[in-house]
C-alpha cells in the first residue's frame, strides 16, 4: 500500500476566520499581533516562542464569548506544541476546542494523529471516526484518515475507510478526485488513472495527482507530461515542482532534481517547504555532493529538530563530510 506522509500542517489551511463576539478594537489589534508573531515563530521552528505569543494572545481579550479567533490561535498553539514535543498539551489544546465546539471535525482528526503518534490506537480510530462523521466533504477527510493510518503501519485499517469512499462513489469532480486518490492509497494504479482521467475536466487537481499515480507506477514520461499541463496554467506551484524534482530523482537526473526543489524553495510561504527541503537535501547527496547536503541539513534541522528520520541522517551524513575531509 503507497505510504504517505502525514503533515500535521495548518498554515494558510485555517484561513482568516469571522470574528463575532464583543472585543475592543485595540484588543483585537493586540490579540492579532500576537498571532502574528507566534506564526511567524511556528513557522521558523521556535516553538516554545510560538506556543508563548499564542498564550499572550489568548490572554488579551478581557471577557466575552470565545469568537473564531480564539479557536483558530489554539489550532496554531496545538500544533506549536505538537512540534515541540508536547504531544499531551497538544491533545489537552484540541480537547478544549472540543469541548467548545463539538463538530469541529478538525479537530479530532488532528488530536487523532496525535494519539496515533502516540501509539494509542483506539483513541485515535475513535476521532478519525468522528472526524469522519462531521466532516463537510467524506471522501477527503476519508482518504486522510486512510493516509494516517498507512503511516502508521496500519493499512488493514486504512483500507477500511479507503473502499468506502471508492463505495460511495459519485459524479463531480471532486467527487471523482475522492476516489481516485483512494483507489490511489490502496496502489491499485490503474483504477487511479481512468478515475482520475475522468475527473480532470473539472478538476485541476486531479492532474497533478495522476502524475504522482504515474510516478509510483515508473512511468516518468507520462508523470513529466501530467505535470507540465497542470503548470502551464499553475507557474508556481510547489508541490508541481516538488513532483518534477521526484520524477527527476527517479530518472537519475540529480542536477534538474536540485534545480526543481530549490525553485519550489523560491516560492514565497510556499505550503510544502518541508517536503522540499528534504528533497533538496536527499537530491545532493545523490549527487555526491555530501558537503552541500550536510550544510542544508544543519539548517534543516534548526527548523525542524522534531524530525527523528532527519537526526538519523545527518550522523551518516557527518561520517561522509569526515570522511572526504580525510582523504
Amino acid at each position: 500500500m503507497k505510504r504517505r506522509i502525514v503533515v500535521m500542517m495548518l498554515l494558510g489551511a485555517m484561513g482568516m476566520l469571522i470574528l463575532n463576539g464583543c472585543t475592543s478594537k485595540e484588543e483585537l489589534e493586540n490579540e492579532q499581533a500576537y498571532r502574528t508573531i507566534g506564526i511567524n515563530d511556528l513557522k521558523s521552528g521556535e516553538y516554545e516562542d510560538a506556543i508563548e505569543a499564542f498564550d499572550k494572545a489568548l490572554e488579551v481579550k478581557s471577557g466575552g464569548s470565545v469568537t473564531n479567533l480564539e479557536i483558530d490561535i489554539n489550532y496554531y498553539k496545538a500544533l506549536a506544541q505538537y512540534k515541540n514535543g508536547d504531544s499531551d498539551g497538544a491533545i489537552e489544546t484540541y480537547t478544549a476546542i472540543i469541548s467548545y465546539d463539538e463538530e469541529a471535525a478538525d479537530a479530532y482528526y488532528l488530536r487523532g494523529n496525535v494519539y496515533l503518534q502516540e501509539e494509542e490506537s483506539k483513541k485515535a480510530i475513535a476521532d478519525f471516526e468522528k472526524a469522519i462523521e462531521l466532516a463537510e466533504d467524506f471522501g477527503e477527510m476519508s482518504n486522510q484518515v486512510g493516509t494516517a493510518l498507512i503511516g502508521a503501519d496500519m493499512e488493514d485499517e486504512a483500507a477500511t475507510y479507503l473502499n468506502e469512499v471508492i463505495s460511495k462513489g459519485g459524479s463531480s469532480g471532486e467527487e471523482l478526485y475522492n476516489v481516485g486518490n483512494a483507489y490511489y492509497l490502496l496502489e491499485e494504479y490503474d483504477q487511479a488513472i481512468s478515475t482520475l482521467e475522468e475527473a480532470k475536466s473539472s478538476n485541476d487537481d486531479a492532474t497533478l495527482l495522476l502524475a504522482e499515480v504515474y510516478l509510483a507506477k515508473g512511468e516518468t514520461g507520462n508523470a513529466t507530461a501530467q505535470i507540465e499541463e497542470y503548470t502551464s496554467s499553475h507557474s508556481e506551484d510547489g508541490e508541481a515542482l516538488n513532483l518534477a524534482g521526484c520524477v527527476a530523482m527517479q530518472n537519475e537526473d540529480y542536477e534538474t532534481a536540485i534545480s526543481c526543489f530549490s525553485k519550489g524553495l523560491e516560492i514565497e510561504d510556499v505550503e510544502n517547504e518541508q517536503e522540499l527541503l528534504q528533497n533538496e537535501i536527499a537530491a545532493y547527496e545523490y549527487a555526491g555532493d555530501f558537503d552541500t547536503a550536510y550544510s542544508l541539513m544543519q539548517d534543516y534541522l534548526e527548523k525542524y529538530p522534531e524530525d527523528e528520520d532527519a537526526v538519523r541522517e545527518n550522523t551518516f551524513l557527518q561520517t561522509r563530510v569526515s570522511g572526504s575531509e580525510d582523504s
